[in-house]
């Protein structure tokens, strides 16, 4: 697993002054979008994993405001410095950023009141860690939402990772479960 995490922080570190700067911005499109949907509220405490350039942190700290703290996370250094200078040019003091394992997440529990993770959730080798790191740093009634790529179609070859996601999701109305001891 290290060797693979190792290699997805090379690959992201070497197109991280480039990424989603080429052709239409879909990646700041699909943020935008997914940030509107989480519905955050201003002073929010949000985290996002797996920020890259920032597609989906910006817009949220936007919301959040300078009241709330936005923080971003991503296996790539170099993600994580772009998507800081991002947030410099956009006046978004309260933006940090930090290179850090999605899996193994460096904040107390119950820090944060949204986790979030766009489009990222198929590069962690163990995609199931990753949410219970989630859900161990959101706060009591919190928000953590995600977002994966599927085909219109059903995609047999990713139905793990949709076992897994499902096991986290809960049915509109069903009460919050406890969080584990």
């Amino acid at each position: 697993m290290h060797q693979q995490k190792a290699y997805f922080a090379q690959v992201f570190d070497t197109v991280a002054p480039n990424y989603d700067q080429i052709g239409p911005p879909f990646h700041a499109a699909f943020g935008r979008r997914f940030v509107q949907a989480a519905e955050l509220q201003p002073g929010a405490r949000l985290l996002d994993v797996a920020c890259g350039r920032g597609a989906t942190l910006l817009p949220a700290a936007e919301i959040a405001g300078a009241d709330g703290i936005a923080v971003g996370v991503d296996i790539s250094g170099g993600m994580a410095r772009v998507a800081a200078a991002d947030a410099r040019r956009r006046g978004l003091a309260h933006v940090t950023t930090a290179r850090m394992d999605g899996e193994q997440l460096a904040f107390r529990a119950g820090t944060f009141d949204a986790v979030l993770c766009s489009a990222a959730l198929f590069f962690f080798p163990d995609e199931e860690r990753a949410l219970r790191e989630f859900y161990r740093v959101l706060a009591p009634g919190g928000l953590a939402g995600y977002t994966v790529y599927q085909r219109v179609e059903p995609d047999h070859e990713y139905a793990w990772m949709f076992e897994i996601l499902a096991r986290y999701q809960r049915p509109p109305g069903e009460p919050e479960p406890e969080p584990e001891s």
